[in-house]
């Protein structure tokens, strides 16, 4: 598949981190995109590996995760279609710090770092655009973890009075005069 039969700014477009961009920021940086095919099992990276890139799902699903020195694996995060991963490191110029694996033949789009420092060195708004779309993101994963906390708490809080219910009355005796 080649991007031409694809439409990575369509793509681009549906992720808060490119949701506010012009159409012709969104047209530079489609054109610093891969399509890359990933076979079920198979690494995109390593712990430790340099980020020159970030990537969307489009079909598939990639798992992020770490590893332990004995083997012991503890999964960060499971990637579908529409999101993307791998973006902090890219921006900060940092190794990856998961590893990342496909779990099912996989379609990505790699969204090349060079391609959007460049954008952001011709117009620092590019910058602020994104910053926009991050925080966006951020302030959904905040309520997605308010939300867990919030139905833990109240299933405790069920719990506690389904229990205090079932605990018997005290009886009240009276001694004898």
């Amino acid at each position: 598949m080649k991007n031409a039969a694809f439409d990575v700014q369509q793509l681009l477009s549906a992720l808060p981190l490119f949701s506010d961009l012009s159409l012709l920021e969104r047209e530079r940086i489609a054109q610093g995109c891969q399509l890359k095919r990933i076979a079920s099992a198979d690494m995109l990276f390593r712990a430790g590996q340099p980020c020159e890139a970030f990537y969307v799902v489009v079909s598939g699903q990639i798992k992020l995760y770490v590893a332990s020195p004995t083997g012991q694996e503890k999964v960060i995060e499971l990637i579908g279609p529409s999101h993307s991963f791998a973006e902090a490191m890219g921006f900060m110029g940092s190794p990856h710090v998961v590893n990342a694996q496909a779990l099912s033949d996989t379609l990505l789009v790699c969204v090349s770092k060079q391609a959007v420092l460049n954008e952001v060195a011709r117009d620092p708004r590019f910058a602020l655009h994104m910053l926009a779309g991050i925080s966006r993101r951020l302030h959904g994963l905040i309520q997605d973890v308010e939300g867990y906390a919030l139905q833990a708490a109240c299933s405790a809080s069920s719990a506690t009075c389904c229990a205090m219910a079932k605990v018997p009355k005290p009886v009240s005796a009276t001694a004898p005069a």
